[in-house]
């Protein structure tokens, strides 16, 4: 929690309108219990919409990711890696006017060259060509099934979740049989 508030401070203004957060969160909260086999149990709590609101703008799975996986990665360093990588994030984000109510792990946009960068650096090598043909770019897979279908292409489904998927399983910090996240998450 405490690394929560140390990105948010360093990174956004101070809230000023706590209404439009918690009515946010709320919403976040209520789309969870609404569709409760969708998501995970946990999602369905107070303690999480606390969580939430404790780092919003930023969904604390995107958090949990960087500061579980990510930060257990020799190459990625805990405090200051997440605050480069969200810097970068949120500059983009902001470049390309996005509205979305909270930068969810699918909002990460792995298609600009900065985020690229500092996503892929600690992993090592290898990794632009797969970002390139099945997770986010012009010739990514992805953008061809959200081209095709113009429901998903219209809130960029595929690569969103593909984005998402990358942030939660790219790190490789233990065995493989362990990697992966379940349909919830």
């Amino acid at each position: 929690e405490e690394s929560f508030q140390i990105v948010r401070r360093r990174l956004f203004e101070p809230i000023v309108d706590r209404v439009a957060l918690q009515a946010t969160c709320k919403a976040f909260s209520e789309l969870y219990a609404e569709h409760k086999d969708d998501f995970p149990g946990e999602a369905q709590t107070e303690a999480y919409r606390r969580r939430m609101e404790s780092a919003y703008p930023i969904h604390p799975e995107f958090f949990d990711h960087l500061y579980d996986a990510w930060s257990a990665l020799d190459t990625f360093q805990r405090t200051r890696g997440v605050l480069k990588l969200m810097a970068r994030v949120i500059h983009r984000l902001w470049v390309d006017n996005n509205t979305d109510a909270m930068i969810l792990p699918g909002c990460l946009p792995l298609f600009a060259p900065e985020v690229r960068t500092d996503a892929i650096t600690p992993l090592g090598t290898g990794w632009d060509p797969v970002i390139d043909r099945d997770i986010d770019g012009e010739q990514a897979e992805t953008t061809s099934l959200d081209r095709q279908r113009t429901a998903f292409g219209a809130v960029q489904a595929c690569r969103r979740v593909a984005r998402a998927l990358f942030l939660a399983t790219a790190p490789n910090v233990g065995s493989e049989s362990g990697r992966g996240i379940s349909a919830e998450h």
